[in-house]
């Protein structure tokens, strides 16, 4: 799986709820950066995946399901509160990482504790 397309799944979960927060953008540029995603081309994927002509897919490699997860929870808590829609694509996305529901509550509540 390309660096393009796992960033896809980071711009997908960052336009869930229709906007993407100074915050978030800064998660995002970090998480390219590790990725190897040219920093020209964050805001060129953010329009693909808004537009809804792009989709997304989890990584089948175990390290890299890692890292595209640690990077959703830091992305959801970035602005240090979670909207309706994150919430519900967190809990929705999480089993597709091989974490369960009250795994992924646990995490995500931690995770924005931690912000604060």
């Amino acid at each position: 799986m390309s660096a393009i397309e796992r960033f896809r799944v980071l711009a997908s979960a960052a336009l869930v709820d229709g906007s993407v927060a100074s915050q978030e953008h800064a998660v995002l540029s970090r998480a390219a950066e590790e990725m190897g995603v040219p920093p020209g081309q964050i805001d060129t994927i953010l329009a693909e995946v808004a537009k809804g002509g792009v989709k997304a897919a989890i990584p089948k490699d175990h390290g890299e399901r890692s890292k595209i997860f640690r990077s959703l929870v830091d992305l959801f808590v970035a602005d240090g509160k979670i909207t309706k829609e994150e919430e519900i694509f967190f809990f929705r996305i999480s089993p597709k990482f091989g974490i369960d529901e009250q795994q992924a509550d646990m995490i995500l509540r931690s995770a924005l504790e931690a912000k604060k």
